[in-house]
Protein backbone atom coordinates (compact mmCIF):
# COMPACT_ATOMS: atom_id res chain seq x y z
CA UNK A 1 0.00 0.00 0.00
CA UNK A 2 1.24 3.50 -0.79
CA UNK A 3 0.81 7.09 0.33
CA UNK A 4 -2.01 7.67 -2.19
CA UNK A 5 -4.02 5.02 -0.39
CA UNK A 6 -3.19 6.54 3.01
CA UNK A 7 -4.37 9.99 1.87
CA UNK A 8 -7.46 8.45 0.24
CA UNK A 9 -8.35 6.98 3.64
CA UNK A 10 -9.02 10.57 4.78
CA UNK A 11 -11.05 11.94 1.82
CA UNK A 12 -12.40 14.77 3.95
CA UNK A 13 -10.57 16.93 6.46
CA UNK A 14 -13.85 17.91 8.18
CA UNK A 15 -15.81 14.85 9.29
CA UNK A 16 -18.22 16.81 11.47
CA UNK A 17 -21.18 15.17 13.24
CA UNK A 18 -24.65 16.19 12.04
CA UNK A 19 -25.26 18.47 15.03
CA UNK A 20 -22.19 20.64 14.37
CA UNK A 21 -22.64 23.82 12.36
CA UNK A 22 -19.85 25.80 10.72
CA UNK A 23 -19.72 29.56 11.32
CA UNK A 24 -18.12 32.36 9.33
CA UNK A 25 -14.34 32.71 9.42
CA UNK A 26 -13.23 34.72 12.46
CA UNK A 27 -16.60 34.34 14.23
CA UNK A 28 -16.39 31.62 16.91
CA UNK A 29 -19.11 31.27 19.54
CA UNK A 30 -16.81 33.15 21.94
CA UNK A 31 -17.04 36.90 21.13
CA UNK A 32 -13.66 38.55 20.47
CA UNK A 33 -12.60 42.20 20.53
CA UNK A 34 -9.28 42.19 18.69
CA UNK A 35 -8.58 45.82 19.63
CA UNK A 36 -8.05 44.62 23.23
CA UNK A 37 -5.51 41.95 22.31
CA UNK A 38 -1.80 42.58 21.86
CA UNK A 39 1.23 40.32 21.69
CA UNK A 40 2.63 39.61 25.16
CA UNK A 41 5.28 37.43 26.79
CA UNK A 42 4.40 33.99 28.07
CA UNK A 43 4.04 33.90 31.86
CA UNK A 44 3.78 30.69 33.84
CA UNK A 45 0.80 30.80 36.18
CA UNK A 46 2.45 28.59 38.78
CA UNK A 47 5.16 26.02 39.28
CA UNK A 48 5.42 23.36 41.97
CA UNK A 49 8.56 21.38 42.88
CA UNK A 50 7.10 18.01 41.88
CA UNK A 51 7.26 18.94 38.18
CA UNK A 52 10.32 17.93 36.11
CA UNK A 53 10.72 21.42 34.61
CA UNK A 54 10.82 23.16 38.02
CA UNK A 55 14.62 23.29 38.32
CA UNK A 56 15.03 24.24 34.66
CA UNK A 57 12.71 27.20 35.05
CA UNK A 58 14.34 28.30 38.29
CA UNK A 59 17.76 28.16 36.63
CA UNK A 60 16.79 30.32 33.64
CA UNK A 61 14.72 32.79 35.68
CA UNK A 62 11.47 32.08 33.83
CA UNK A 63 8.52 34.37 34.64
CA UNK A 64 6.29 32.49 37.08
CA UNK A 65 3.36 34.16 38.87
CA UNK A 66 3.33 31.73 41.81
CA UNK A 67 6.21 29.54 42.94
CA UNK A 68 5.05 26.77 45.29
CA UNK A 69 7.23 25.02 47.85
CA UNK A 70 6.84 21.49 49.18
CA UNK A 71 4.60 22.65 52.04
CA UNK A 72 2.23 24.30 49.55
CA UNK A 73 2.18 21.17 47.44
CA UNK A 74 1.53 18.91 50.42
CA UNK A 75 -1.45 21.06 51.48
CA UNK A 76 -2.92 20.81 47.97
CA UNK A 77 -2.34 17.06 47.94
CA UNK A 78 -4.34 16.59 51.14
CA UNK A 79 -7.29 18.46 49.58
CA UNK A 80 -7.09 16.20 46.52
CA UNK A 81 -6.89 13.03 48.61
CA UNK A 82 -10.01 14.09 50.51
CA UNK A 83 -11.80 14.74 47.22
CA UNK A 84 -10.74 11.34 45.85
CA UNK A 85 -12.04 9.58 48.97
CA UNK A 86 -15.36 11.38 48.48
CA UNK A 87 -15.65 10.43 44.80
CA UNK A 88 -14.13 6.93 45.00
CA UNK A 89 -14.97 5.27 48.35
CA UNK A 90 -12.01 3.23 49.54
CA UNK A 91 -9.41 5.38 47.78
CA UNK A 92 -6.10 5.74 49.59
CA UNK A 93 -3.17 7.72 48.15
CA UNK A 94 -0.70 4.87 48.47
CA UNK A 95 3.07 5.37 48.42
CA UNK A 96 3.13 8.27 45.95
CA UNK A 97 -0.30 9.87 45.98
CA UNK A 98 -1.86 8.15 42.96
CA UNK A 99 -3.66 5.24 44.62
CA UNK A 100 -2.77 1.55 44.75
CA UNK A 101 0.55 0.15 43.55
CA UNK A 102 -0.76 -0.84 40.11
CA UNK A 103 -2.01 2.68 39.43
CA UNK A 104 1.22 4.15 40.76
CA UNK A 105 3.31 1.88 38.51
CA UNK A 106 1.21 2.78 35.47
CA UNK A 107 1.54 6.48 36.22
CA UNK A 108 5.30 6.37 36.73
CA UNK A 109 5.83 4.31 33.56
CA UNK A 110 3.71 6.84 31.65
CA UNK A 111 5.98 9.70 32.75
CA UNK A 112 8.95 8.52 30.66
CA UNK A 113 9.68 11.16 27.98
CA UNK A 114 6.49 13.05 28.92
CA UNK A 115 6.62 16.70 27.86
CA UNK A 116 9.58 15.78 25.66
CA UNK A 117 11.83 15.62 28.72
CA UNK A 118 14.72 13.15 28.76
CA UNK A 119 14.94 11.06 31.96
CA UNK A 120 17.62 12.25 34.37
CA UNK A 121 19.09 8.74 34.36
CA UNK A 122 18.47 5.84 32.02
CA UNK A 123 19.79 2.30 31.55
CA UNK A 124 21.71 2.24 28.28
CA UNK A 125 23.40 -1.07 27.46
CA UNK A 126 23.65 -2.06 31.10
CA UNK A 127 24.93 1.28 32.39
CA UNK A 128 22.84 3.84 34.27
CA UNK A 129 23.73 6.97 32.32
CA UNK A 130 23.30 10.52 33.65
CA UNK A 131 21.41 11.43 30.51
CA UNK A 132 20.36 15.05 31.01
CA UNK A 133 23.83 16.32 32.06
CA UNK A 134 25.32 14.56 29.01
CA UNK A 135 22.75 16.12 26.68
CA UNK A 136 23.30 19.56 28.14
CA UNK A 137 27.06 19.19 27.82
CA UNK A 138 26.54 18.36 24.14
CA UNK A 139 24.52 21.55 23.58
CA UNK A 140 20.96 20.44 24.33
CA UNK A 141 20.59 23.02 27.05
CA UNK A 142 17.00 22.16 28.09
CA UNK A 143 17.53 18.41 28.34
CA UNK A 144 14.52 17.97 26.07
CA UNK A 145 13.68 16.23 22.81
CA UNK A 146 11.75 19.30 21.73
CA UNK A 147 12.67 22.13 19.36
CA UNK A 148 10.83 24.62 17.17
CA UNK A 149 12.03 23.18 13.85
CA UNK A 150 11.77 19.53 14.87
CA UNK A 151 14.46 16.82 14.94
CA UNK A 152 15.78 17.44 11.39
CA UNK A 153 16.72 13.78 11.07
CA UNK A 154 14.91 13.43 7.73
CA UNK A 155 16.54 14.85 4.60
CA UNK A 156 14.68 17.52 2.63
CA UNK A 157 13.79 16.77 -1.02
CA UNK A 158 16.46 19.28 -2.09
CA UNK A 159 19.10 17.50 -0.03
CA UNK A 160 18.18 14.31 -1.86
CA UNK A 161 18.35 15.97 -5.28
CA UNK A 162 14.60 16.43 -5.74
CA UNK A 163 11.99 19.18 -5.39
CA UNK A 164 9.35 19.80 -2.74
CA UNK A 165 5.88 18.27 -2.89
CA UNK A 166 3.43 20.42 -4.85
CA UNK A 167 -0.29 20.06 -4.18
CA UNK A 168 -3.36 22.25 -3.93
CA UNK A 169 -4.06 23.70 -0.46
CA UNK A 170 -6.89 21.19 -0.06
CA UNK A 171 -4.68 18.28 -1.12
CA UNK A 172 -1.96 19.53 1.24
CA UNK A 173 -4.36 19.47 4.19
CA UNK A 174 -5.57 15.96 3.33
CA UNK A 175 -1.94 14.82 3.15
CA UNK A 176 -1.13 16.40 6.51
CA UNK A 177 -4.23 14.88 8.08
CA UNK A 178 -3.17 11.44 6.88
CA UNK A 179 0.29 12.05 8.31
CA UNK A 180 -0.78 13.34 11.71
CA UNK A 181 -3.30 10.52 12.14
CA UNK A 182 -0.67 7.95 11.17
CA UNK A 183 1.61 9.22 13.92
CA UNK A 184 -1.12 9.47 16.57
CA UNK A 185 -3.13 12.67 16.11
CA UNK A 186 -6.79 13.00 15.19
CA UNK A 187 -8.68 16.09 13.98
CA UNK A 188 -7.07 18.78 11.87
CA UNK A 189 -7.78 22.35 10.83
CA UNK A 190 -5.94 25.30 9.37
CA UNK A 191 -5.79 29.08 9.49
CA UNK A 192 -4.13 31.73 7.38
CA UNK A 193 -1.94 33.94 9.58
CA UNK A 194 -3.18 37.54 9.58
CA UNK A 195 -2.52 40.55 11.79
CA UNK A 196 -5.13 39.47 14.35
CA UNK A 197 -3.93 35.88 14.63
CA UNK A 198 -0.35 37.13 14.92
CA UNK A 199 -1.41 38.99 18.09
CA UNK A 200 -1.85 35.60 19.76
CA UNK A 201 1.82 34.69 19.25
CA UNK A 202 3.87 35.32 22.38
CA UNK A 203 6.72 37.82 22.26
CA UNK A 204 8.73 35.59 24.61
CA UNK A 205 8.11 31.87 25.08
CA UNK A 206 7.96 29.83 28.29
CA UNK A 207 11.73 29.32 28.34
CA UNK A 208 12.63 32.97 27.80
CA UNK A 209 13.24 32.89 24.04
CA UNK A 210 12.10 35.90 22.03
CA UNK A 211 9.76 34.97 19.17
CA UNK A 212 10.39 37.12 16.12
CA UNK A 213 9.57 37.09 12.41
CA UNK A 214 12.26 37.71 9.82
CA UNK A 215 13.31 37.29 6.20
CA UNK A 216 15.04 33.97 6.77
CA UNK A 217 14.63 30.79 4.74
CA UNK A 218 14.48 28.41 7.70
CA UNK A 219 13.56 28.75 11.36
CA UNK A 220 16.50 30.00 13.43
CA UNK A 221 16.62 28.88 17.08
CA UNK A 222 19.16 29.79 19.75
CA UNK A 223 18.93 29.55 23.55
CA UNK A 224 17.57 33.13 23.62
CA UNK A 225 15.81 33.66 20.29
CA UNK A 226 13.58 32.08 17.66
CA UNK A 227 13.27 33.70 14.22
CA UNK A 228 10.24 32.48 12.26
CA UNK A 229 10.39 32.88 8.47
CA UNK A 230 7.98 35.50 7.16
CA UNK A 231 6.94 33.01 4.49
CA UNK A 232 5.30 30.82 7.16
CA UNK A 233 1.85 32.31 6.59
CA UNK A 234 -0.30 29.33 7.54
CA UNK A 235 -1.22 27.53 10.76
CA UNK A 236 -1.74 23.78 10.82
CA UNK A 237 -3.93 22.66 13.75
CA UNK A 238 -4.30 19.20 15.25
CA UNK A 239 -5.74 17.37 18.23
CA UNK A 240 -4.96 14.28 20.28
CA UNK A 241 -7.25 12.51 22.73
CA UNK A 242 -6.45 11.22 26.19
CA UNK A 243 -7.44 7.65 27.12
CA UNK A 244 -11.09 8.41 27.76
CA UNK A 245 -12.16 5.95 30.44
CA UNK A 246 -8.96 6.44 32.44
CA UNK A 247 -9.43 10.22 32.26
CA UNK A 248 -12.87 9.83 33.84
CA UNK A 249 -11.39 7.87 36.74
CA UNK A 250 -8.07 9.57 37.45
CA UNK A 251 -7.58 10.59 41.07
CA UNK A 252 -4.80 11.64 43.39
CA UNK A 253 -2.22 14.38 43.59
CA UNK A 254 -1.73 15.05 39.86
CA UNK A 255 -3.35 14.37 36.51
CA UNK A 256 -2.08 10.82 36.35
CA UNK A 257 -1.35 8.13 33.79
CA UNK A 258 -3.81 9.24 31.09
CA UNK A 259 -2.31 12.71 31.02
CA UNK A 260 1.33 11.68 31.27
CA UNK A 261 1.12 9.09 28.51
CA UNK A 262 -0.68 11.63 26.31
CA UNK A 263 2.11 14.17 26.78
CA UNK A 264 4.64 11.49 25.84
CA UNK A 265 2.62 10.53 22.75
CA UNK A 266 2.02 14.17 21.82
CA UNK A 267 5.68 15.17 21.75
CA UNK A 268 6.57 11.94 19.96
CA UNK A 269 3.86 12.58 17.36
CA UNK A 270 4.98 16.19 17.00
CA UNK A 271 8.59 15.20 16.28
CA UNK A 272 7.66 12.51 13.75
CA UNK A 273 5.20 14.83 12.02
CA UNK A 274 7.64 17.74 11.80
CA UNK A 275 10.13 15.52 10.02
CA UNK A 276 7.36 14.13 7.78
CA UNK A 277 6.65 17.71 6.65
CA UNK A 278 10.39 18.31 6.29
CA UNK A 279 10.57 15.30 3.97
CA UNK A 280 7.87 16.95 1.84
CA UNK A 281 9.93 20.14 1.68
CA UNK A 282 8.09 22.28 4.23
CA UNK A 283 8.54 23.60 7.76
CA UNK A 284 6.31 22.95 10.77
CA UNK A 285 7.38 25.35 13.50
CA UNK A 286 6.37 24.94 17.14
CA UNK A 287 7.90 23.75 20.39
CA UNK A 288 4.66 22.10 21.48
CA UNK A 289 1.91 23.00 23.91
CA UNK A 290 1.76 26.77 24.58
CA UNK A 291 5.13 27.62 23.04
CA UNK A 292 3.76 29.86 20.28
CA UNK A 293 0.35 30.94 21.57
CA UNK A 294 -2.38 29.98 24.05
CA UNK A 295 -3.09 26.42 22.93
CA UNK A 296 -6.86 26.72 22.68
CA UNK A 297 -7.15 30.06 20.89
CA UNK A 298 -6.17 28.99 17.38
CA UNK A 299 -8.03 25.68 17.86
CA UNK A 300 -11.31 27.48 18.57
CA UNK A 301 -10.82 29.84 15.62
CA UNK A 302 -9.97 26.91 13.35
CA UNK A 303 -13.00 24.83 14.28
CA UNK A 304 -11.53 22.10 16.48
CA UNK A 305 -13.98 22.89 19.28
CA UNK A 306 -15.57 25.66 21.34
CA UNK A 307 -14.16 27.42 24.38
CA UNK A 308 -15.52 25.89 27.60
CA UNK A 309 -16.23 27.21 31.08
CA UNK A 310 -13.14 25.32 32.22
CA UNK A 311 -11.26 27.68 29.83
CA UNK A 312 -9.96 25.05 27.43
CA UNK A 313 -11.35 23.45 24.27
CA UNK A 314 -14.66 21.57 24.33
CA UNK A 315 -14.83 18.96 21.55
CA UNK A 316 -18.17 17.86 20.00
CA UNK A 317 -17.40 14.16 20.59
CA UNK A 318 -14.93 14.05 23.49
CA UNK A 319 -15.92 17.05 25.57
CA UNK A 320 -13.05 18.50 27.60
CA UNK A 321 -10.95 15.32 27.56
CA UNK A 322 -8.60 16.35 24.72
CA UNK A 323 -4.95 16.65 25.69
CA UNK A 324 -3.63 18.33 22.53
CA UNK A 325 -5.03 21.27 20.57
CA UNK A 326 -1.75 22.49 19.13
CA UNK A 327 -0.71 24.53 16.11
CA UNK A 328 2.31 24.74 13.82
CA UNK A 329 3.34 27.74 11.75
CA UNK A 330 4.10 26.48 8.26
CA UNK A 331 5.05 27.58 4.75
CA UNK A 332 2.81 24.90 3.22
CA UNK A 333 -0.30 26.53 1.66
CA UNK A 334 -3.46 25.37 3.47
CA UNK A 335 -7.18 26.23 3.19
CA UNK A 336 -8.55 27.92 6.34
CA UNK A 337 -11.17 25.96 8.28
CA UNK A 338 -14.15 27.63 9.91
CA UNK A 339 -15.11 27.82 13.59
CA UNK A 340 -17.90 25.54 14.76
CA UNK A 341 -21.03 25.69 16.91
CA UNK A 342 -22.46 22.55 18.51
CA UNK A 343 -24.15 24.31 21.42
CA UNK A 344 -21.22 23.96 23.82
CA UNK A 345 -21.12 27.61 24.92
CA UNK A 346 -24.87 27.61 25.59
CA UNK A 347 -24.47 24.38 27.54
CA UNK A 348 -21.62 25.81 29.63
CA UNK A 349 -23.74 28.85 30.54
CA UNK A 350 -26.17 26.66 32.50
CA UNK A 351 -24.04 23.65 33.44
CA UNK A 352 -21.13 24.64 35.68
CA UNK A 353 -20.38 21.10 36.89
CA UNK A 354 -16.63 21.55 36.32
CA UNK A 355 -16.61 24.70 38.49
CA UNK A 356 -18.64 22.97 41.22
CA UNK A 357 -16.26 20.00 41.20
CA UNK A 358 -13.04 22.05 41.41
CA UNK A 359 -11.88 21.88 45.06
CA UNK A 360 -9.67 24.97 44.67
CA UNK A 361 -12.20 27.40 43.20
CA UNK A 362 -10.04 27.92 40.13
CA UNK A 363 -12.87 27.72 37.56
CA UNK A 364 -15.24 30.69 37.27
CA UNK A 365 -18.74 29.64 38.42
CA UNK A 366 -20.29 32.95 37.34
CA UNK A 367 -20.82 34.89 34.15
CA UNK A 368 -18.26 35.18 31.33
CA UNK A 369 -16.22 38.38 31.33
CA UNK A 370 -14.06 40.46 29.00
CA UNK A 371 -11.60 41.20 31.78
CA UNK A 372 -8.43 39.33 32.72
CA UNK A 373 -6.03 40.88 35.22
CA UNK A 374 -3.68 37.89 35.33
CA UNK A 375 -0.23 38.24 33.75
CA UNK A 376 -0.70 34.82 32.16
CA UNK A 377 -4.12 35.61 30.66
CA UNK A 378 -5.57 37.55 27.75
CA UNK A 379 -8.29 40.16 27.84
CA UNK A 380 -10.25 40.67 24.63
CA UNK A 381 -12.69 37.75 24.62
CA UNK A 382 -15.95 37.21 26.46
CA UNK A 383 -15.29 33.97 28.27
CA UNK A 384 -14.77 32.19 31.56
CA UNK A 385 -11.30 32.64 33.04
CA UNK A 386 -9.56 29.97 35.08
CA UNK A 387 -7.26 31.16 37.87
CA UNK A 388 -4.37 28.88 37.03
CA UNK A 389 -2.38 30.01 40.08
CA UNK A 390 -4.86 27.85 42.03
CA UNK A 391 -4.90 24.96 39.56
CA UNK A 392 -2.56 22.06 40.51
CA UNK A 393 -3.34 20.21 37.27
CA UNK A 394 -5.39 17.66 39.14
CA UNK A 395 -7.60 15.20 37.22
CA UNK A 396 -10.98 16.45 38.41
CA UNK A 397 -12.40 18.91 35.84
CA UNK A 398 -11.56 16.72 32.84
CA UNK A 399 -13.21 13.79 34.56
CA UNK A 400 -16.51 15.65 34.92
Amino acid sequence: HDMDELVASTPSTRNLPWFVKEREHGDPTTPIDWSMIQRRPYTWARMDPSLPVYDNLKAIGAPVTRWLDWADKKAEDEILFAKAREEFPGFEPGIDGFGDLRTTALTHASEMFAFGQFPQKMNLGGNMVDLVPAIRAAGGYLGSTDSYAGPKIVHTPEEMGGTKYQGTPEDNLRTLKAGIRYFGGEDVGALELDDNLKKLIFTVDQYGKTLEFGDVEECVETPRQVIIPNKCKYIFLWTMRQPYEWTRRQSGRFEGAATETSYERAYNTKAHFQDFARGLGYQMISAGSNSLSPAGAWAVLGGLGELSRASYVNHPLYGITLRVTWGFLTDMPLPPSRPIDFGARKFCETCGICAEACPFGAINPGEPTWKDDNAFGNAGFLGWRCDYTKCPHCPICQGT
